[in-house]
Parts: structure tokens; sequence; C-alpha cells
């Protein structure tokens, strides 16, 4: 597996903040230098912020869906 490989799998990790501080530095470090990784995290981190969204949607309409009842 190339260091590549290895980060990109780790950017879900490290968007939840689920990634040891040593880790979350080395993947830092390695997205300021590698420009691919780069658009690909953007990638993750805009699809993470629309799931985010679309989950606050779906609550927002599940509560104005029960006070209608």
């Amino acid at each position: 597996m190339t260091p590549c490989e290895q980060y990109r799998n780790q950017l879900d990790a490290w968007l939840d903040d689920e990634l040891d501080s040593a880790d979350a530095a080395a993947l830092e470090k390695h997205l300021a230098a590698c420009p691919a990784c780069r658009d690909v995290f953007q990638s993750h981190g805009a699809l993470a912020g629309r799931i985010t969204e679309l989950a606050e949607l779906s609550n927002r309409i599940a509560v104005k869906t029960a006070g209608a009842d």
C-alpha cells in the first residue's frame, strides 16, 4: 500500500476526530504536501458536510411531521 493510500484510508477517521494526535499530525503534514490527497480530502469533507445537512433536515421534517398528528 502506498503512503497516499494509507493516508486516504485515514481521512474519514480524521474527519470524525478519531485519530490520535500523532496520526492526525502526520496526515495533516501529508495533506499539506500532497495535492492529490488534498483534493480527495476536500471531496470527503464536502460529502461529510452534505450528509450532516441531510441528517439535520431529516430531523426537522420528523419533528414537524410528528407535531402534525
